[in-house]
């Protein structure tokens, strides 16, 4: 059990992982029959810990990681009144009184939620809050149903069959919604099917068949869904996970499904969504073709093999091991591999356990009362990247390497219906902002995008933040409000900041398969705005050579400014490009103030010492007054074939404006 079962932070890595990995089990002590697990960085050390609910004991414990998933330590951590069996747990920050994460606890005997903030050290947590919930409940995920910044819960209940929301205001849970379920529950997810509005969800269970049910958010206000819709699946699905599985920007859902030991894998139909109604192809996929291995209980996605898809692990109880099953690429499965794990092997959870850089898998084990961390046994090396708005990182170009922003997709401009320009373009009220970064390489594993800008002309609520393109159906894939993106109020004159997670958007969807397909990321933001800076930060999987490294004197006015590299290709024929940029100086008055204007970036091509170093020097004009500035600068180092070897990026940042 976890915050979300969804996979939206995919693994989406290099051709070097196509061989299917293995994992490595080790064992530890936990309390009896642990029935749940959720992963956290509970003590905030840097790595990701377990929380266990164990019904028999009425007790939650903590399972602490303290040597990157070697060693382990567990101690109870609350107790509850008897028969309040704790079955269901969530690990998430609920709310904003402490950086450790919270912890909110399913009280099957008593028909409660009861949620535990952190506070001050640990172990530390206030007295709980209780939410009275409907009667039998199983399970829990959180998500952000009304779009507010801050995480909600959904539980189902058996008895009547229902979804209860529990509504997050500061800190403090209410029930906000009751939704009728026509499938007797049995798991829950979240993801944004239908790519507008809030995240929607997903409960699995049996109605005279066995279906996940599919509730399609609708809130504006109060939290309301589109009436249910009916999906089959293949009969007795006891667990469910959501990603993007044949990577068209598109959350698809897995089931795994008890009565003949199979996997259910419901493609999400973008041909059939009008508004509210989604549609899903189906196909099963046997765990053992042929072979009945036992009742499933649990499904996970993931991208194990690092091989920029989602893969599924399902744990098989009665066969002691998990199940893999890798997808071709296309949302299309192969026959699984399996991995050793303990008699009664139940609850799963994948996250990061030894801080490799890979998804590991832990399981609940409640016959021999311990936990199971699989550690995943993938070698590569991780490298990071940042592009900034107007600066090539060569990915994919011919030398010198040419810019990164080019025109965007027509059909976006086509589709906006706006005036538009470059986000380094003449500003202009009434202009929406577009850009595109281009070349992006098949590889990303995590990437995020962060942008500085302000409302310079009368604002309003038609004013949106749109990221990626999906050509065949015309919407962009994510889409916000700029006063949602912002945090803040969006008035003329203001400033704002966006962060985001590109493999984890608000509302459950991941831009990193899609962005790996096509080699881009197109941003279309409505107009009134001007954005000072853009940069893409990303990481990729083993895709350049490891070792270069570029360093900046000093940048003060009026003296020569130094960069080196060290560690390129020797010379000869060895090179390294420095692109330096944007131009520095001031910016033109336009309406709300100064302007930081991109002019185009400086290229020097450097040939490498017999070291593999490289330097070149600029003198910075000397400001009599505070200027407007945005310097950037990065290095590519290539060899004589002209082959891209590395790359080795900083930027700095200032803007007086």
């Amino acid at each position: 059990m976890r915050f979300s079962h969804s996979f939206v932070a995919a693994a989406l890595c290099s051709p070097l992982a196509l061989a299917q990995v293995t994992f490595t089990s080790s064992n530890f002590p936990s309390l009896g029959a642990p029935a749940a697990i959720a992963a956290g960085d509970l003590d905030l050390d840097g790595d990701k810990d377990l929380a266990t609910a164990h019904p028999a004991l009425d007790t939650v414990a903590a399972n602490r990681n303290l040597a990157a998933g070697a060693a382990w330590a567990n101690a109870p951590l609350f107790g509850y009144a008897a028969g309040s069996r704790p079955v269901e747990l969530v690990v998430d920050n609920l709310d904003t009184t402490s950086s450790r994460p919270d912890i909110a606890v399913v009280l099957q005997g008593s028909n409660r939620v009861s949620i535990h903030h952190a506070s001050g050290a640990w172990p530390g947590f206030l007295a709980p809050q209780v939410v009275v919930v409907g009667a039998a409940p199983l399970e829990a995920v959180t998500f952000d149903v009304d779009m507010d910044n801050d995480r909600d819960i959904a539980v189902i209940c058996q008895n009547p069959s229902s979804v209860y929301v529990l509504r997050n205001t500061a800190g403090v849970f209410a029930v906000a919604a009751i939704v009728p379920l026509n499938v007797s529950p049995h798991s829950i997810d979240t993801a944004n099917f239908n790519l507008f509005g809030g995240p929607d969800l997903v409960v699995t269970g049996s109605a005279g068949g066995a279906f996940a049910e599919v509730l399609i958010n609708t809130t504006v206000g109060p939290v309301t869904f589109a009436p249910n819709q009916m999906f089959p699946c293949d009969l007795r699905p006891f667990g469910v996970c959501t990603g993007d599985f044949n990577g068209d920007g598109y959350m698809d859902i897995a089931t795994d499904n008890a009565a003949f030991s199979t996997v259910s894998v419901l493609l999400n139909n973008p041909a059939a969504l009008a508004g509210t109604t989604v549609g899903f192809v189906r196909t099963d996929y046997p765990l053992a073709p042929g072979v009945i291995v036992g009742p499933s209980t649990e499904v996970e996605c993931g991208d194990f093999d690092c091989d920029g898809d989602v893969d599924l692990a399902v744990t098989v109880n009665s066969s002691n091991r998990v199940a893999l099953l890798w997808n071709s690429g296309a949302g299309v499965y192969s026959a699984p591999t399996f991995a050793a794990a303990p008699l009664g092997c139940g609850d799963l959870v994948a996250s990061e356990f030894t801080n490799d850089g890979w998804i590991d898998l832990a399981t609940g084990n409640v016959t021999s009362n311990d936990v199971t961390i699989l550690d995943n046994d993938l070698t590569a090396t991780l490298c990071p990247h940042t592009m900034i708005g107007g600066i090539s990182d060569g990915f994919g170009a011919a030398l010198p390497f040419g810019p990164e922003d080019t025109c965007p997709n027509p059909a976006v401009v086509a589709w906006s219906g706006l005036a538009t320009r470059d986000f380094d373009g003449p500003m202009a009220c009434g202009s929406g902002v577009i850009h595109a970064f281009v070349n992006l390489p098949a590889d990303i594993k995590s990437a995020r995008l962060t942008m500085r800008m302000r409302a310079d002309c009368v604002t309003s609520p038609n004013d949106r933040f749109m990221l990626g393109w999906d050509g065949v159906n015309a919407t962009m894939v994510f889409g916000q409000p700029m006063t949602f993106m912002t945090s803040s109020a969006w008035t003329m004159g203001t400033f704002g900041g966006v962060g985001l997670d590109l493999g984890a958007l608000p509302g459950g969807t991941s831009l990193l398969q899609k962005m790996a397909l096509d080699g881009r990321l197109d941003i279309l933001i409505g107009d009134d705005t001007t954005v000072d800076s853009m940069i893409l930060t990303f990481e990729t999987c083993g895709n350049s050579n490891v070792g270069m490294n570029l360093s900046t004197s000093p940048l003060i006015w009026g003296t020569t400014v130094t960069w080196n590299v060290s560690g390129a290709p020797n010379a000869p024929p060895g090179a390294v490009a420095f692109l330096i940029g944007p131009a520095v100086g001031p910016g033109p008055t336009v309406p709300g103030g100064d302007l930081c204007l991109l002019a185009p970036s400086l290229l020097a091509i450097v040939p490498t010492t017999l070291a593999g170093s490289a330097s070149f020097s600029l003198t910075l004009p000397w400001m009599p007054f505070p200027p407007c500035v945005t310097l950037s600068n990065q290095a590519v180092g290539w060899d004589g074939t002209a082959t891209v070897y590395e790359h080795s990026n900083t930027w700095t940042s200032q803007f007086f404006d």
